[in-house]
């Protein structure tokens, strides 16, 4: 069921910690009893023992291990200052999208998003996507305006709203990852909207509703 959403991140299958730590719980008892039952001499039976011990924490260090090296490679992300760069760039709004998957930035702005796709990867998911959940966050995009923060340079799986770069990635695209109707909203933001800058940060580009548009 958790890979039946097309992905399998770490954090998809927190829920099943629970349930696992009481199943190896489980396991490590009755794997003591048989040693303890068992009529082999003790120094097999600590010899065993040390290797169920050691089982159990090379699985969870070699993924520790892992995260580590991930983290000095890219260093601790401090998301508080780019969403100040946000701030400083757009100034304040009623309304935020993040083009991608930052919804955190939402929360940490206390700004709500236009629609409920705050976080837009099921619109290119295979089997999900459909023309009128697309249309229905173009609706939200209509209605409130909000401040758009394009992540496509820093996230492969959604297209850029700048026209060359976004002409460049539909080449690539493949499957499901950008319909027409994804396609004809890119296209409707690059009407109604305008460049407001850059964060120095990330180079995300920060987009606006042109002036004299209106709020839809």
């Amino acid at each position: 069921m958790v890979f039946a959403a097309g992905r399998s991140l770490n954090h998809y299958f927190a829920t099943w910690l629970p349930v696992l730590s009481v199943l190896a719980a489980g396991v490590l008892r009755d794997l003591l009893r048989s040693l303890e039952d068992s009529a082999r001499s003790p120094w097999t039976k600590r010899l065993a023992i040390g290797g169920i011990l050691a089982a159990i924490c090379l699985v969870p260090a070699r993924d520790l291990v892992g995260h580590a090296v991930q983290l000095r490679a890219l260093g601790p992300r401090n998301a508080t200052p780019i969403a100040q760069e946000i701030m400083n760039v757009a100034g304040p709004s009623d309304s935020l999208l993040m083009w991608g998957a930052e919804a955190g930035f939402n929360f940490l702005l206390a700004v709500p998003a236009p629609t409920r796709y705050a976080y837009q990867y099921p619109l290119y998911t295979c089997g999900y996507t459909t023309a009128e959940r697309i249309e229905e966050l173009a609706a939200g995009i209509e209605r409130e305006g909000p401040l758009i923060v394009d992540t496509a340079n820093s996230n492969g799986l959604v297209p850029p709203l700048d026209a060359a770069a976004f002409d460049a990635w539909q080449a690539d695209a493949e499957g499901c990852s950008l319909t027409g109707a994804m396609a004809s909203l890119v296209d409707e933001i690059g009407r109604t909207y305008e460049v407001a800058g850059s964060l120095p940060s990330t180079g995300w580009t920060v987009y606006k509703p042109r002036s004299g548009a209106g709020q839809p």
